[in-house]
């Protein structure tokens, strides 16, 4: 039988928790000990077995004797089904129970119940590490539970690092072949906004999740003392998990970087943490060879934008006269380079988020790669792009066709021609700018190149002061008011101004 949310009614005993109450269970489970076996049905509380609530209620000596009894009254499979059963209901979605872990191991761990999760390893029925010990709403394996939930303690012991660990009953030491691997990176999980965790190793975890204490006391890990004198010791940082140059999108210089970076995550940039370790670790980047690529990049621009003027001031001053072929040619030459250089980054941001030509893209990497180009104002210059190629095109088509007329009436004049042909040209010229113009091409050109150049004004200004720290931070909050504040507004202006013609017009 089950109530409204697919309890039990043993279920419904543990959980009320009065002694009386976990008196009888116990004496109903030791003289029916399949019935451990037993989950809540489908609600809120999904997959949840007698071990989930009386973990969760820190029943450690109840734990262990049902234990002991599953070892002897249940079969291998069952006692394999019974610490193997994961949380799935809409009740462990939420927080912070999500970070659980699922599965009655973990939250064994979680809850510091050090004798059950020796009692339940000795099982032999399934280990730390094993897969099917993932939960399927976070990913985490138990270690990871443990390292979310900041047990320091905890994951000390569980990887055999201990200090206190010693033979009493209270404090079981785990043999080496019951450790948890502190290498074993986070698994996939349902919910979509912890989607970033996925990949990350301990240390990465506690960076992305802000937690700094937790994020510090793994690090130190990864620390060996070079010197030490009286009360100053020099270390030496193993940088894996850290470096930007590691194999996934989770080392620690990455998560910081992330648009959905906790606050807690972003101000571990700060000279108060660690005396500013990691900024200055992006700062060696920077002056290694991070100043050197940007600069060349917006050397490019520099490039594109000085011809993209120059064309549009001389078509203003000139259009009879000015060059329809060779400079157009020239600035689609550096727009082609400037776009494989983008697609070139994109690509290599793509292949860190986990993507592969055969899987193509998933619907999340498309939200976030979308978010991703957005940060680098990339839509912006796709816009001015397909401006000024537009732009350049219908120059270039202007001049073939010029062109094409010339030399079709070349050929049915015959020999002899050439020198009617090149007094005909200049009046032809003429016609044909004049034909540009009467059709609005020339103001549709010009518009097009304005358009351009306003959003390469935009891009180059902010690459070039963005290595400057006031000026950086004073242009991105620029860019996000451009991009939010004026661009809302922008949008009730132009409503008011349509109101306002049609009042107008009518009067």
């Amino acid at each position: 039988a089950e109530d409204q949310v697919g309890a039990k009614p043993l279920h419904a005993l543990l959980v009320a928790n009065t002694p009386a109450a976990i008196s009888l269970v116990m004496r109903v489970f030791i003289a029916r000990p399949k019935l451990l076996l037993q989950e809540h049905g489908a609600g809120p509380f999904t997959g949840e077995n007698s071990l989930h609530v009386l973990s969760a209620n820190s029943r450690e000596d109840e734990l262990v004797e049902l234990l002991e009894v599953a070892a002897t009254k249940l079969s291998q499979t069952e006692q394999h089904s019974m610490l193997t059963a994961q949380t799935t209901g809409g009740f462990f979605d939420e927080a912070p129970m999500n970070f659980y872990g699922s599965t009655p191991l973990a939250y064994a761990c979680v809850f510091s119940l050090k004798r059950v999760v020796r009692k339940m390893l000795d099982l032999g029925v399934t280990s730390l590490n094993a897969d099917e010990m993932r939960c399927k709403i976070s990913g985490f394996l138990p270690l990871h539970a443990v390292v979310a939930n900041g047990l320091r303690h905890m994951y000390d012991w569980l990887i055999g690092e201990s200090e206190e660990v010693d033979e009493d009953e209270n404090e079981p030491a785990l043999p080496l072949e019951l450790r948890a691997d502190s290498k074993m990176r986070v698994g996939e999980g349902r919910l979509d906004h912890l989607h970033r965790i996925k990949s990350c190793l301990p240390m990465q975890l506690a960076a992305q999740l802000g937690d700094r204490r937790m994020f510090i006391y793994l690090l130190r890990k990864q620390t060996a003392i070079l010197w030490r004198w009286g009360p100053v010791t020099k270390y030496e940082i193993d940088l894996h998990g850290i470096d930007s140059a590691g194999e996934t999108e989770c080392d620690v210089m990455e998560l910081i970087g992330l648009l959905s970076a906790k606050k807690e995550t972003t101000m571990m940039l700060l000279d108060s943490f660690m005396k500013g370790f990691l900024h200055k670790l992006f700062m060696q980047k920077w002056y290694r060879y991070g100043a050197l690529i940007h600069y060349v990049r917006v050397l490019f621009h520099v490039v594109y934008m000085v011809a993209l003027l120059f064309l549009v001031f001389w078509l203003k001053a000139d259009p009879l006269g000015v060059d329809r072929v060779n400079l157009p040619i020239f600035i689609g030459g550096v727009v082609a380079v400037l776009v494989e250089e983008e697609l070139r980054i994109f690509y290599l941001w793509w292949r860190n988020q986990g993507g592969t030509f055969s899987t193509g893209f998933t619907k999340r990497q498309i939200i976030d790669g979308i978010a991703w180009l957005q940060l680098f104002q990339v839509d912006l210059q796709v816009a001015g792009f397909i401006a000024s190629g537009i732009a350049c095109s219908m120059l270039y088509l202007e001049a073939s066709e010029r062109f094409s007329l010339l030399h079709s009436r070349s050929l049915r004049g015959g020999a002899g021609m050439e020198d009617a042909l090149l007094e005909e040209a200049g009046s032809m010229e003429g016609e044909a700018i004049e034909g540009y113009g009467s059709r609005g091409l020339h103001s549709v050109t010009l518009l097009l190149f304005s358009l351009a150049a306003f959003a390469e004004a935009l891009l180059l200004t902010t690459a070039l002061l963005i290595p400057f720290q006031r000026l950086g931070i004073f242009m991105l909050s620029v860019n996000r008011m451009l991009r939010n504040d004026i661009l809302t507004f922008m949008v009730l202006f132009i409503a008011f101004i349509l109101i306002f013609y049609f009042m107008m017009f009518t009067i």
